[in-house]
């Protein structure tokens, strides 16, 4: 059966199958979003039972697949209707709470439906403490530090459509460049090299980069990313002096 969302968590879900710039925007709205979980008629507390209030138990029915064994659970309750066989009760609250209740356990989202999601158990521990959208610590390049720039014999194409596509969501960043960047008292090898001409709130640009590009194929990794503007440094005096902006910002 064809899966028409049936409400804006699902439209991102459909979205971020395909375009990783949206999958930030769906992992922070279903933390706020209500969820659906099939409840076994006259089901009594077994395996992925939990306690939903002072007064509340719930039983939570597991699935296997492949030999894993899931703690299913629906984007909706049209999502949950396609799914069942057969006449069952059903629970609804938030879905932060049920990951809180349910750590330790892998999820499947929309089981039996067109577009669901498995959940790993260390995806669900970086929802909850929020690290899944952070982007590894900064560091800074000392001054009189040996450096080595330029432009990498691998293009890594893949990187940057996803970036181009990323960072239209920002006006504030005006354009960005890449290189192939070497630092021998930090790095062990060669990497890629962002540099955003931003003139705006950068920790909002910079927060969704790891998960934007965390399933891209890139050839020399990991990637950096450092923030240029009209100030003077290294950094913006080589890529302006240098290079040309893989994206630019048009005039709005």
């Amino acid at each position: 059966m064809e899966f028409n969302p049936s409400n804006q968590l699902e439209e991102l879900l459909v979205k971020a199958a395909n375009d990783p710039v949206v999958r930030n925007d769906f992992y922070k709205l279903i933390l706020e979003s209500d969820i659906f979980l099939v409840q076994p008629p006259n089901s009594k507390p077994s395996y992925g039972s939990r306690i939903a209030g002072e007064q509340e138990s719930i039983s939570i029915q597991s699935m296997e697949i492949n030999g894993n064994v899931y703690l299913p659970f629906f984007s909706s309750f049209t999502a949950l209707q396609r799914a069942i066989r057969e006449e069952s009760d059903y629970v609804s609250f938030n879905a932060r709470t049920f990951f809180e209740m349910t750590k330790g356990q892998k999820l499947l989202l929309n089981p039996n439906n067109d577009c669901g999601k498995e959940f790993t158990v260390e995806e669900i521990a970086s929802l909850l403490d929020g690290s899944i959208f952070n982007q590894d610590s900064a560091r800074e390049v000392q001054s009189g530090t040996e450096i080595m720039i330029g432009q990498p014999a691998n293009y890594p194409k893949a990187l940057v459509e996803v970036l181009k596509n990323y960072l239209t969501k920002f006006k504030s960043v005006k354009s960005a460049y890449l290189a192939h960047f070497f630092d021998p008292s930090y790095d062990e090898k060669p990497h890629t090299l962002i540099a955003i001409e931003d003139y705006g709130d950068w920790d909002a640009v910079i927060s969704g980069l790891d998960l934007c590009i965390r399933n891209i194929e890139i050839p020399d990794p990991p990637v950096d990313f450092v923030k240029i503007d009209s100030s003077e440094s290294y950094f913006s005096d080589y890529f302006k002096n240098n290079c040309e902006p893989f994206y630019r910002r048009g005039t709005d």
